[in-house]
């Protein structure tokens, strides 16, 4: 003999129309907790989906890891860029070291230096070079005898980050510094995390906005 089983009014069947004790029931939804879930204790039925509730707790949990991990992501690519720019910036360095002990001076004109060719850059002038994202400088200072060599990042067409090099025989040999644009957090934390020290503010090369100067150990 078929035994009678209830069906509770909230429970949804798991196809449009099920037969149960020689019977047929016809489908239905109750919304009344549960979009298309199959609550626990319906006979038959397993349990599917989420609640509002548990979609709104993984909303969150995405949303708090995501302002962890963008500022840091943001500055983990600033800094490989800037990395770059210092490889460059102590290769141009060395090349004006050279010629300093060949000709007795730094001179003006970055062409001369024996740097070989930096990918994606043009002479702009006798002592620039512009590169796709990032410019170099070696008048960065001015002429005479207080030389650096400088290069900065310029991902969006505006000056972000930088590194300077000061010339071993220049008024203040052996100092480098990080420049960061002044209002760009990204930029400023980039500086502090190579142990820069804030030390003043100046005008972003060329003729751009506020930076921060920070001296590197």
């Amino acid at each position: 003999m078929c035994q009678k089983v209830v069906i509770p009014a909230r429970c949804a069947p798991p196809a449009p129309e099920f037969s149960l004790c020689n019977r047929t029931y016809k489908p239905y939804f109750n919304l009344d907790s549960r979009f298309i879930v199959r609550p626990a204790g319906c006979p038959g039925m397993t349990r599917k989906g989420f609640t509002l509730i548990e979609l709104l707790v993984v909303v969150l949990i995405i949303g708090i890891l995501s302002a962890v991990a963008l500022p840091q992501y943001q500055v983990a690519v600033e800094k490989s860029r800037l990395g770059t720019v210092m490889s460059n910036v102590k290769t141009i360095k060395n090349a004006a070291e050279v010629h300093y002990l060949a000709a007795g001076e730094y001179g003006d004109d970055i062409t001369v230096f024996d740097i070989g060719e930096i990918s994606g850059c043009r002479s702009a002038g006798a002592a620039q070079l512009h590169c796709a994202k990032t410019w170099y400088d070696w008048n960065i200072y001015g002429g005479g005898n207080n030389r650096a060599s400088a290069g900065y990042t310029r991902p969006y067409g505006e000056f972000k980050t930088g590194y300077v090099q000061f010339g071993d025989y220049s008024q203040t040999p052996g100092v480098a510094e990080c420049w960061a644009k002044a209002d760009d957090s990204v930029a400023n934390q980039v500086c502090k995390s190579m142990g820069g020290v804030a030390s003043r503010t100046q005008s972003c090369p060329p003729s751009g906005p506020s930076c921060q100067i920070y001296r590197l150990p």
